[in-house]
């Protein structure tokens, strides 16, 4: 059980159905460096996700990874974004030698949304069925990558369904930022390794080449095609892994394949095209260079009928737009 001053993880006992938990839930998450705790306030009822990094009190200093996690989470908490998971805290225990973010609880995340309609349409031999938030969650999005790029100046890197969390209204937030850095890349792998996620990852990002923003549009390209296909069966994205990275440089070519042939097919969704989305995707996934970027993508038709907040009008115009959309969360 992780304990604080402020804050404890419920485990093995409940207290409202909404803190209910068995044995081990307390545990929502859990990586190479660190598990994610679900929390609450000792003296209120809010909940908190506490991420917890493992360090060694032998080891001299906090592993690279971690440290640069913290420096990310820093910034992003100086200046947020209602599409961003909110960071409320990061601190250091010296004496327990730990470091932990703790930030806003959110019950689910894309991933789990997929998943679970994908087994849907398994159990009744239909076909996939996009969720009705679909069109709105890759505005959002898009928004929080559009204010991490232009404000802070930084590129997330790992975009995937598993780090866009959902908060108890549905809104979607960017979360996780263990591979994100400040400025564009010159390629070398930071930590002996590529940033991200196999079958997520930007080729340039997998081939140790400079890359920028494009790359983290790349990866919102493929959360579109698995949002709107469900992805391929197993594996969502077609990619099966490898031992070594540059057994995948190449993987891009297998989604753009799936793009071309339809296979799994792009499915309605309300406000939405499918061929609209097809050709979203399809324009993802070209070189760098030729890809669209951030206004580009707001005239593009996937996007228009969102009518999006402007960029200069800020995160408050996005709450606005938001609450508008029914995605606001009402505070207790």
């Amino acid at each position: 059980m992780l304990c604080s001053p402020i804050f404890f993880a419920p485990c093995g006992h409940s207290h409202r159905r909404a803190v209910a938990a068995r044995p081990g839930q307390a545990i929502i998450g859990e990586g190479a460096f660190g598990q994610v705790f679900r929390a609450r306030h000792r003296r209120r009822e809010t909940l908190y996700a506490v991420k917890v990094f493992k360090t060694q009190r032998s080891q001299r200093g906090v592993s690279p990874e971690v440290a640069r996690e913290c420096e990310v989470g820093t910034h992003v908490r100086q200046t947020p974004h209602p599409c961003i998971v909110k960071l409320h805290m990061v601190t250091f225990d010296e004496d327990l030698g730990l470091y932990t973010l703790v930030m806003e609880f959110c019950p689910s995340n894309l991933f789990q949304q997929v998943h679970t309609a994908n087994l849907e349409a398994l159990s009744k031999s239909t076909h996939y069925k996009p969720m009705p938030q679909t069109l709105d969650w890759l505005g959002q999005v898009f928004l929080g990558l559009e204010h991490m790029h232009h404000r802070l100046n930084m590129l997330f890197r790992d975009l995937k369904p598993a780090n866009v969390i959902l908060d108890s209204a549905l809104c979607a937030k960017l979360a996780d930022f263990g591979s994100g850095r400040m400025g564009p890349s010159a390629g070398a792998y930071s930590f002996g390794h590529p940033a991200g996620t196999m079958g997520y990852c930007a080729p340039e990002v997998l081939g140790g080449m400079p890359h920028d923003e494009t790359a983290d549009l790349y990866s919102l390209g493929v959360l579109t095609w698995l949002l709107f296909t469900g992805g391929m069966p197993g594996t969502q994205p077609p990619v099966q892994p490898r031992p070594e990275v540059h057994q995948h440089l190449y993987d891009w070519m297998l989604l753009r394949k799936c793009v071309e042939d339809n296979l799994p097919a792009f499915r309605s969704v309300e406000g939405a095209e499918p061929e609209d989305a097809r050709n979203c995707v399809h324009l993802f996934v070209q070189p760098p260079d030729r890809r669209m970027r951030h206004k580009e993508l707001r005239a593009h038709p996937l996007f228009q009928s969102l009518k999006l907040p402007s960029y200069e009008a800020g995160p408050t115009q996005v709450e606005t737009w938001l609450d508008e959309r029914g995605f606001l969360k009402r505070q207790r």
